[in-house]
Parts: structure tokens; sequence; C-alpha cells
């Protein structure tokens, strides 16, 4: 017997919630205080739904870590696509990246599994996407060494994003922004050279 669409958005919705309620607990309590039950009395149901939709614990986690690097993707597309000059584009996708992972801290450590949470999620397609967003932008720049510049640039992006996430050295990431832009602006003048 198919099911009605009422039944179907509902279900839908269920699912969305599962989502939302996961990454509340993360946000307020951090990843490792994520649990099925908690899941499943955040959204006022039985833990039967989460294991039916999502298999477990961490099938949520990888629906949530592939919707973040999806939402990533399009960040830095957009990005990307903000400005004809490739250097204002790089330095915009920086921070439209630094802004992402400063507004969805425990998003970004999930899906990048830092701080010791861990997902086993693959999203091969959206970071070969983003990657090749990410390499056009820089081979507009200089068109040699893209490879380089690429492992050069994600390792100052991730870098100041992961100390500023994870280490207590008396600041947070917000107040290491000025400090990530001009590091960006000087990676940027040195591809120039």
């Amino acid at each position: 017997m198919a099911k009605s669409l009422r039944q179907q958005k509902m279900e839908e919705q269920l699912r969305n919630d599962i989502i939302k309620a996961a990454l509340e607990i993360a946000e307020s309590e951090g990843w490792e205080a994520v649990s099925t039950r908690k899941i499943a009395d955040k959204v006022e149901a039985t833990t039967t739904p989460i294991y039916h939709y999502f298999g477990s614990k961490e099938g949520i986690l990888e629906k949530i870590q592939l919707e973040g690097f999806r939402k990533f993707r399009e960040i830095v597309t957009s990005g990307a696509g903000s400005s004809a000059d490739a250097d204002e584009a790089l330095l915009n996708i920086a921070m439209n990246t630094f802004e992402f992972a400063a507004g969805s801290r425990q998003l970004y450590k999930l899906m990048f599994n830092l701080d010791g949470v861990y997902c086993g999620g693959k999203p091969k397609d959206e970071i070969k996407a983003t990657t090749k967003v990410l390499m056009d932008v820089l081979k507009k720049i200089t068109p040699s060494d893209v490879l380089d510049n690429f492992m050069n640039y994600w390792a100052l992006t991730h870098g100041f994003i992961t100390i500023g996430l994870t280490q207590d050295l008396g600041t947070d990431l917000r107040s290491m922004e000025s400090v990530y832009r001009n590091a960006v602006k000087r990676f940027t003048g040195s591809l120039r050279q």
C-alpha cells in the first residue's frame, strides 16, 4: 500500500527533526553527548524511528556530515562567483569558510573529525566538487603549481580554523578573523610573485 502524501511529509519532518535535534545537542553539549536516547527525548519519540531512518547514531552523523559538506560546497562556490578578480574571489571563499566554521562550530568539527568527534562518512563527491572550485580560482591567480597552492591554501585555512575551534589559547575563533584575513591576503600576494 502506497504511503499518502501527508504520511510522507510527516516522515520527512521527523527525519529533519532528528537531524536538527542531534545538531542542537552537539551545539549545547558537544558531540560526545549526542545519543539516540537524547535525540529521541528531544523529538518526543522513541528510538525506533531513528534506527528505522538512519540505522544508528553513526548514520545520523554521516547524514549531517554530508549535508555540511553540501553547504560548504555552496559557500565556496558562492565565494568563487562573487568577483571577476580571482584574488578577491579567493579572499571571499576564505572569509565565507571562516564564517561557516565560526557559525557552525560543531558541524565543522564533525565534517573534519576534529576535537574527538569521529564520523566515518566519506562525502567524496562533495569534497571533489569543492576542491575543483578552489583549484579553478587558484589557477586564475597563477596557473603553475595549482595542487601545491591548493594544499598551502587549505593548510592555512583549516589550520587557523582548527586552532580557533579546538585550542584554548585564551582567544576564540572570531577574534582571529582579522589575522586570518591578512594571512590569506599575504598568501594570495605570494602567488603573484
